[in-house]
């Protein structure tokens, strides 16, 4: 599974669904979010979640939202962290550095700790949420446009292809750990997020601008670009999301 993604519109099986009667819009808790990642459900008990990321190098913030009437409810902020601590967070950058073979070697072990650690980081999220009442269903991220080419040597030959590579390690493994616990999966094209979440909410993009703006008063920080735009990811993935809970695959 890569991160990036030419197209303009969510990457998933089917489009957005039609627009619903009436008016939709976004909503801030009915009682509070702690900053440290807890959830706290009050005014918000029972909700079909999805979890949206805003991946960096090393770590992303993830808000989980849910729909209560015709609006968007912020059920749960925090982050999680994806870097291995014996290992370079700019792993490609490292490789470059040494040989081929053991710049293969060096990411092939970044890609599998990195994944254990978003596999932790996401189900320790999941379990937040349903210990608080929730039901997560899917999950969003917003992605890059740029098409990571599979030959290691092509990616350390170009700088911006680096780059590119060093946020598709993160994102991909915070895309698969999702998928394993079992959420559906949506990909955003990070161009389009605001664009695609307003129409999907039937607002116009500076109406949402404005939303986004009252939630973060109402919540308190943190509320930055990041959990504005893992907001919108989880709108998108949620209307795209089949109605039944996601199964709890968290080891007994």
């Amino acid at each position: 599974m890569r991160c990036s993604t030419p197209t303009a519109e969510p990457d998933r099986a089917d489009s957005l669904p039609p627009s619903r009667p009436g008016r939709a819009g976004l909503s801030g808790p009915g009682g509070s979010v702690a900053g440290d990642g807890r959830s706290r459900g009050e005014g918000g008990v029972g909700l079909r979640v999805a979890l949206g990321f805003r991946p960096h190098t090393g770590w992303s913030t993830v808000v989980a939202v849910g729909r209560v009437g015709d609006g968007i409810r912020v059920v749960h902020r925090g982050q999680v962290k994806i870097a291995p601590a014996e290992l370079p967070r700019q792993v490609y950058h490292a490789a470059r550095e040494v040989d081929v073979a053991a710049g293969a070697e060096l990411v092939a072990r970044a890609v599998a700790a990195v994944g254990e650690l978003a596999q932790a980081g996401v189900g320790a999220a999941i379990a937040q949420l349903r210990a608080s009442g929730q039901h997560p269903v899917a999950a969003g991220l917003p992605v890059a446009g740029t098409a990571i080419p599979a030959e290691l040597t092509r990616i350390l030959a170009s700088h911006a292809l680096l780059h590119a590579a060093e946020g598709d390690l993160y994102c991909r493994a915070l895309a698969e750990s999702a998928d394993r616990h079992g959420l559906a999966l949506t990909l955003v094209p990070a161009r389009e997020l605001a664009a695609l979440a307003a129409r999907e909410l039937r607002l116009g993009e500076g109406a949402l601008r404005g939303r986004l703006a009252a939630i973060g008063r109402e919540l308190g920080p943190p509320w930055r670009k990041d959990e504005m735009d893992a907001t919108l990811a989880a709108v998108l993935a949620l209307a795209a999301a089949p109605g039944d809970p996601a199964p709890d695959r968290s080891p007994r």
